[in-house]
């Protein structure tokens, strides 16, 4: 299982260009190693998981700029950010690939070890060996784990954290004299909260659940239960101040601000849908349709298992599962599966337990075959871009721009496959609404920008709207839903339309070379964004008026 995760995930990111936040990760972490201060992401991020992601850029020995470092440090927080990223990824003395690969490889291998063996672990205790080794098949074969572990990111480290302070406090708990694993559960625990500010919770989490057993357990040895309870606290707040290089400070103003915006809302599309203050279905809605329908199935047989052999040590599943997942549904911060990313690492134990339960039941084999076999089916449809994956009842792949926009599966990481959808067409130039910060002149794409959304300016690739042989328009798929446009119907023309190709399931290429209608709707598109040259090239393509007023409702 572990080989088919490595392959899967390599598989992966040879196929992806940089996510939207990769870069920013990338250019704080090795800015913390550098100066010894994480103060560049320090609103947005804890520093432990992106300092990992940059451990094996320090072999390389990337330029850090420190003038644009010290202009980002004064600049206004996210344009200094992202501009200093840009900077740092694409204009370094090492090619942006090696670097941004060299921290993918990394991540993977680290977190994706590290979690499994963290949920083979809790499986076991909990259930059996069989269930540890299903657990883990559960967490590996997961496509959005297979993504997310891939990507230099913060989402895989505080998962594997807060699964691994479960575990140590569930050993805790039940050993006579288990200090050790309390320290094991604190020092777990800091390492969490200094990946992500969401992990917040597991410092009051796991004290609650020893003060819980003590009071079950007749009250007996207080002084054992305070000991535990301040080792705890003691290796959190040491793993915590240790990431922060001592400087615990900052972590509390991240926090609040992280806080913030968690109630503020943020623009987000889910199956037509454009909560902006959050609702309380996205999660669950995300979790049906990206997940395939043998581990649903194994997450629900393990709730039944879980429910009816319930005793206090499965409260260490469940607490910290529902800890997370219960105040997820009220967050105004809906961007994808991977903001629920630890509670898929707890539900892959729920799923061992669930699949060893089933497998015992002659009943269930052939189900669970015909579930396997289909995982299979929908696994390799979707290879290598593990992020836009869907299951079966969702319409697979090809239909996710339809249900869900942003990371849940166009986080900027198509322009690569667009490349290559480019390159065999023979390399034409294209107009690109983009959604991302990838640069696609990187990767040889040459484009006209339209209606692009980044936090990086840009230019084009030297394409000449008026010049093209053929009209090719390309489009993010969160772009096309119009998540972050004030007009949000800005593409709804060209819903109907089929694309000549699809670039990672992410953008979406439209040929639109002898279509009248469509090439009057680009126009009206061109028009609203005060580009009239191009708008009156591509009425006159169409067999119309080339100054024609907008058409009505735009």
């Amino acid at each position: 299982m572990l080989a088919l995760h490595f392959w899967a995930g390599l598989s992966f990111i040879r196929a992806s260009s940089a996510a939207y936040d990769e870069p920013v990760h990338l250019a704080s972490g090795y800015a913390g190693l550098a100066t010894g201060s994480h103060f560049l992401n320090v609103l947005d991020h804890p520093p432990l998981a992106e300092t990992a992601a940059a451990l094996p850029l320090l072999a390389l020995g990337p330029d850090i700029f420190p003038g644009a470092l010290k202009a980002a440090a004064q600049a206004p927080y996210h344009r200094g950010l992202f501009a200093y990223a840009d900077l740092f990824l694409n204009r370094n003395k090492v090619p942006a690939e090696k670097l941004l690969n060299a921290a993918r490889y990394f991540s993977l291998a680290l977190w994706s070890l590290l979690g499994a063996a963290a949920v083979f672990f809790l499986a076991r205790e909990l259930h059996s060996p069989a269930a540890g080794l299903l657990a883990a098949a559960a967490l590996l074969l997961n496509p959005a784990v297979i993504s997310n572990n891939a990507l230099a990111g913060t989402d895989a480290a505080p998962s594997v954290f807060y699964a691994w302070t479960a575990l140590f406090g569930l050993l805790a708990a039940g050993a006579k004299r288990g200090r050790l694993y309390a320290a094991l559960a604190g020092a777990a625990a800091g390492c969490a909260m200094a990946s992500k500010f969401s992990m917040f919770i597991a410092g009051p989490l796991v004290p609650a659940l020893w003060l819980a057993g003590w009071l079950a357990g007749g009250r007996k040895e207080p002084r054992e239960l305070l000991l535990r309870v301040l080792l705890f606290a003691g290796a959190a707040f040491m793993a915590l101040a240790a990431a922060y290089n001592f400087e615990p400070a900052p972590y509390w103003d991240g926090l609040a601000a992280s806080l913030g915006k968690l109630s503020a809302g943020r623009a987000s599309f889910a199956a037509g849908v454009y909560p902006q203050n959050g609702a309380w279905w996205y999660f669950p809605f995300v979790l049906a349709v990206k997940t395939p329908l043998l581990l649903l199935a194994a997450y629900a047989a393990g709730a039944v298992y879980c429910a009816r052999n319930f005793s206090l040590k499965w409260a260490w599943l469940a607490a910290p599962l529902l800890a997370y997942f219960l105040p997820a549904l009220n967050s105004g911060l809906l961007l994808g599966i991977r903001h629920i990313l630890p509670v898929i690492y707890l539900l892959s134990v729920l799923a061992g337990a669930g699949l060893a339960w089933l497998a015992g039941k002659k009943a269930w084999r052939p189900a669970l075959a015909a579930l396997a076999a289909l995982m299979a089916f929908g696994l390799a449809r979707a290879h290598p871009h593990y992020l836009g994956y869907f299951n079966e009842p969702a319409g697979g792949p090809a239909a996710g721009w339809r249900l869900l926009a942003d990371s849940n599966l166009d986080w900027g990481q198509g322009v690569k496959a667009l490349a290559r959808g480019l390159e065999s067409e023979g390399s034409p130039p294209v107009i690109l609404s983009y959604f991302g910060t990838a640069r696609p002149e990187n990767y040889g794409v040459r484009y006209f920008p339209l209606a692009t959304v980044s936090n990086i300016p840009l230019a084009g690739g030297g394409a000449d709207v008026c010049a093209m042989e053929r009209v090719l328009l390309a489009v993010s798929a969160t772009n096309l839903q119009g998540v972050y446009y004030s007009r949000r119907g800005l593409f709804n023309w060209l819903k109907k339309e089929k694309p000549a190709f699809s670039a990672g399931y992410s953008i979406l290429v439209y040929d639109l070379t002898a279509r009248r209608g469509p090439l009057e709707e680009l126009a009206g598109v061109f028009d609203l964004l005060a580009l009239k040259k191009e708008a009156a090239c591509l009425r006159s393509r169409a067999g119309g008026n080339p100054t024609a007023p907008l058409p009505a409702g735009k």
